[in-house]
């Protein structure tokens, strides 16, 4: 495959989930170029929408792996580390591939935006090393191989250096039952907040970008969920009577299996079936067995 000089969309997902297949083809829409790293079982997806294809495994170049503790109970070892190791998979796709900037997406993300303009965009504020929503690796802009780089030293550190380690484990954990990648965002933005621009914030352009549909950051909500509507391909959020336009909308956990519905503009079923999400989200914060049988059918997949 002939690789075009254009920044990169860049998917990290093991297997093959209609829920990356949706989010591919909600990129496409404003992106010419995207990258999907994984192996055979989602190969069939970047030949079928002719995207660059790399394998996790021939890229996985990284001695994290030797350090790594795991600290969080309410996830396996194995996709807590695979969390970790995605990022120094990512700097060496980059390194080999010449790619100067990209952006990371998770594959729970339906995005509405340019990646060119955006990064354009979102350097008029300032000069960043990343961008990303809050504390969060879901959306990630890398504006440099050497910003990547950094980062990824960073979470060596954390590991190998016992003061560094220390500060780790007791760092005050947000929306999070134990230590992962996504602490490590939150620790690098503590420690270097002029590297890092927060894509929720609602700057004087009107723009933003969704933390997590499941929680409501102060906008809009139907049925917990923030209330949103789409407009030639755009999506927009409500704060009081006021319309942002946000370049994603993220779909974690059972929420994906909406994004499909989403993608097809099929708006007023989706908010007839959030009724139903409603109330089975009610059941799980009441009955501890609706908790246990959600946690398991989790942990039967890592993404």
């Amino acid at each position: 495959m002939v690789i075009i000089s254009m920044d990169p969309v860049v998917y990290i997902h093991k297997w093959s989930h209609k829920y990356l297949e949706t989010s591919i083809k909600q990129t496409l829409k404003n992106n010419k170029r995207i990258i999907l790293i994984w192996d055979d079982k989602n190969l069939s997806i970047a030949k079928k929408y002719n995207i660059e294809h790399y394998y996790f495994d021939q890229y996985n170049t990284s001695n994290f792996r030797k350090y790594y503790v795991h600290n969080k109970v309410s996830s396996n070892y194995e996709f807590e580390l695979i969390c970790y190791e995605r990022w120094f998979v990512l700097l060496e796709v980059m390194k080999k591939n010449n790619i100067k900037r990209c952006l990371y997406l998770d594959s729970d993300i339906l995005y509405f935006g340019n990646i060119n303009e955006e990064f354009e965009r979102i350097e008029n504020y300032w000069k960043y090393e990343l961008a990303y929503p809050n504390f969060s690796w879901h959306t990630t802009y890398i504006f440099s191989q050497e910003a990547l780089r950094n980062f990824c030293e960073f979470m060596m550190k954390c590991y190998t250096d016992e003061d560094m380690y220390k500060k780790l484990l007791n760092w005050p954990l947000i929306y999070q039952s134990g230590i992962s990648d996504m602490s490590m965002f939150q620790l690098y933005k503590y420690n270097y907040p002029e590297k890092v621009f927060d894509l929720t914030k609602d700057y004087w352009d009107k723009i933003i970008y969704d933390w997590f549909i499941n929680i409501s950051e102060g906008y809009k909500t139907i049925f917990w969920k923030k209330y949103f509507t789409l407009k030639d391909n755009k999506a927009y959020i409500y704060k009081e009577s006021e319309q942002i336009e946000t370049k994603t909308l993220h779909f974690q956990m059972h929420m994906k299996s909406y994004m499909q519905m989403i993608y097809y503009k099929q708006i007023r079923f989706f908010r007839f079936l959030l009724f139903f999400n409603f109330i089975i989200e009610s059941c799980y914060h009441k009955f501890a067995f609706v908790r246990r049988l959600r946690t398991k059918r989790k942990n039967k997949s890592l993404f």
